[in-house]
């Protein structure tokens, strides 16, 4: 029967080699070979925890699961050998370290701070989450999240992993009670937190350096918490500084007066678009004009003009002209964008002649007595559609 693989992370999560005896090995036709031992080093995937990566005899290790009891190490290729040395990347794992101490101490603070609890956490490959029981988070509580957290990291606090017997939980501070039987391993942060954890952590929290929240976002039930630490936080620092400077080279100013001209730039783009759309009204009363030959009726098409600007056209006809009956429409290839409507004078209920109207370019759409809309597919010639329309709005039926 299998053993148990013995977890030498548990122990010591700064062991980066170790050597192992093979207990098994054989070749998943999905994920590749699996090699199990009788102890590693290697943390599985677990608890918002990925897995190391690292080698065996100089063979990578890609992935690393726990499964019925012992550690499944995934490789590309068989081991010759029947004991092998195993070697950890350290600087995977210690960034896993970092971050998953700062969760822990994230996850203190925010129930001891604002008794917020923790739905789950994951460690990805640039940032960190923690899901919670809350709305989003405000700016001034990040701020206070984000103070007390670098204040642990510089009281340098001791952290300790401790394998406790049930009847001795009584003696720390837990948040929540345990329900599983046996032994529970217990990582406590010296006078502060004392949290059930398999995972691997920093021995101090100095080894943190720092914490930077990112920001809370709303997911169903509650919200999700981004945050990074130690050296990804320094890497994060370093990105943003670089994009301030470009910022400020692009705008042509410094670092200190980009807020300002960013907000002097946006208020003269609001007035710049203000600007563009009061000539953009002027031009379409222009072209009203010089659409108007004084039948009364007025039917014109456009290629890829906008149905906005459409509409706009034919509204200011038919309040220039209140007794106007209009119809203007747009083609984008076979594509083809109508519309109709008539002044607050003209007698005809445009519902009479919507499917006629819709049908010239095999097209659906609606509205009301005053006004339709739709589209549809031709392939005639604007002209053509044009004359369509007229012959369509000509046998108009007066309002009852």
């Amino acid at each position: 029967m299998d053993t148990m693989t013995e977890l030498l992370y548990l122990k010591d999560s700064y062991q980066t080699e170790f050597l192992a005896t093979i207990t098994d090995q054989w070749l998943d036709p999905k994920k590749g070979y699996v090699v199990t031992l009788d102890r590693t080093a290697f943390y599985p995937t677990g608890g918002g925890q990925p897995h190391d990566i690292g080698t065996l005899n100089g063979v990578p290790v890609h992935s690393v699961e726990w499964v019925d009891d012992q550690v499944h190490h995934y490789v590309d290729s068989p081991i010759k050998e029947n004991v092998v040395q195993g070697m950890i990347d350290w600087e995977h794992r210690f960034d896993l370290m970092q971050q998953h101490t700062g969760q822990h101490v994230m996850a203190a603070i925010l129930k001891r701070m604002y008794d917020i609890d923790m739905e789950g956490f994951d460690i990805g490959d640039v940032t960190v989450t923690i899901d919670l029981k809350t709305k989003p988070l405000s700016n001034d509580q990040l701020f206070k999240i984000e103070q007390l957290a670098n204040t642990i990291i510089l009281k340098n606090e001791p952290i300790r992993a401790t394998i406790v017997q049930p009847n001795a939980l009584e003696a720390f501070d837990l948040v929540h009670d345990i329900t599983r039987e046996g032994d529970v391993r217990i990582v406590s942060i010296e006078s502060f937190d004392d949290t059930p954890c398999g995972g691997t952590h920093l021995s101090s929290t100095g080894e943190l350096q720092v914490i930077k929240l990112l920001g809370t976002e709303r997911i169903s039930g509650g919200a999700r918490l981004s945050f990074v630490c130690g050296r990804r936080a320094v890497s994060h620092y370093a990105l943003q500084h670089a994009r301030i400077e470009n910022f400020a080279r692009l705008l042509e100013t410094s670092d200190e007066r980009i807020e300002g001209k960013l907000h002097r730039w946006k208020k003269e783009r609001v007035e710049r678009e203000k600007e563009i759309e009061q000539l953009k009204e002027q031009l379409l009363t222009y072209e009203a004009t010089e659409l108007w030959d004084g039948s009364g009726t007025v039917v014109r098409g456009f290629t890829e003009r906008s149905i906005h600007e459409l509409k706009a056209l034919a509204t200011i006809l038919t309040k220039t002209h209140p007794h106007a009956l209009v119809s203007l429409f747009t083609m984008n290839g076979s594509n083809v964008q109508l519309l109709a409507t008539r002044g607050a004078d003209h007698p005809l209920n445009l519902r009479d002649i919507a499917s006629d109207f819709f049908g010239v370019c095999n097209g659906r759409g609606g509205g009301s007595p005053t006004f339709i809309q739709g589209a549809g597919t031709s392939e005639e010639t604007i002209e053509t559609l044009e004359r369509n329309i007229a012959s369509v709005l000509s046998s108009q039926r007066v309002l009852v």
